[in-house]
């Protein structure tokens, strides 16, 4: 039975639908100052992701991924729901925001060397209507020069088109390029992925991509401190989590924005329940 009040969640958590979970993610390297970092390959706990299928081809991504927030399923007919969000930066004040995403989907391992146009055909077995899903470039080896990636997708009316992103050299495993701003959606948000480009082949550097969604986003305070954004009695109302055909819910991880360039840890808790 869908949870539409309080009374839902605490009957839900009562009868042992509770799924709580605290995460650590390292710092990254080099961050970049006005830019976003993704933690989904930081080490920790979670552990850094090992994607299924490590080229370009990529994988659906889910809770049961190397990487993933280890979420559980829900029952059979039911629904995850998101309560609370909590996160702070260990030491330092770099950190201004800290968000969760839920990897739709990831390619991984695109080489910067070539110019050459690469299939993709990458889509998601939840969120598949696109509505507010982003696409999203992490670079896991610096490039030697900067270059920009055209990436032709299906947006959520079924239209094909296409996005340039820019993939700046500075920055160290883990610099997330979202292809517009992490939020608001992408302009009439995702379905597919068909193909991507290196316009200019550089020497040296590889990216992943990736569908993902944006679920929420909290300020950062001070240093060791963490914030917390209740679902259940903020604006954002009662969260539902993407589940598969199986009932397995997403694949959470965060991404922090950065104001300097010193890489800070990230720890928090997630709070959800099924019912």
């Amino acid at each position: 039975m869908a949870i539409t009040n309080y009374d839902g969640i605490i009957s839900a958590r009562a009868g042992g639908g509770a799924d709580d979970r605290m995460f650590y993610k390292a710092a990254a390297a080099t961050p970049v100052a006005a830019n976003w970092v993704c933690h989904i390959k930081s080490a920790g706990n979670p552990a850094s992701a090992a994607y299924a299928a490590a080229s370009a081809a990529g994988a659906v991504m889910n809770s049961s991924s190397v990487g993933a927030i280890p979420l559980t399923a829900a029952t059979s007919g039911g629904s995850k729901y998101l309560l609370t969000f909590a996160a702070g930066a260990i030491a330092g004040a770099e950190v201004g925001v800290v968000g969760l995403v839920d990897v739709l989907w990831a390619g991984a391992g695109i080489q910067t060397g070539s110019s050459a146009t690469v299939t993709v055909n990458g889509a998601p077995s939840r969120s598949t209507d696109g509505v507010y899903n982003k696409i999203g470039v992490m670079i896991s080896t610096v490039l030697t020069t900067a270059a920009t990636m055209t990436i032709w997708y299906t947006d959520a009316g079924g239209t094909a088109t296409s996005v340039d992103v820019v993939i700046a050299t500075a920055g160290a495993q883990g610099r997330m390029l979202p292809a517009a701003q992490l939020y608001p959606n992408t302009p009439n948000g995702v379905k597919s992925i068909q193909s991507c480009q290196i316009q200019t082949a550089v020497t040296t550097g590889a990216v992943d991509i990736m569908i993902f969604r944006p679920l929420d986003f909290i300020p950062t305070v001070t240093s060791y401190t963490w914030v917390e954004r209740d679902m259940t009695a903020q604006i954002d109302g009662i969260m539902k989590l993407d589940t598969d055909s199986s009932a397995t819910p997403g694949c959470l991880t965060l991404v922090s924005l950065h104001s300097g360039t010193t890489g800070r840890a990230v720890t928090g808790m997630i709070r959800t329940v099924r019912g």
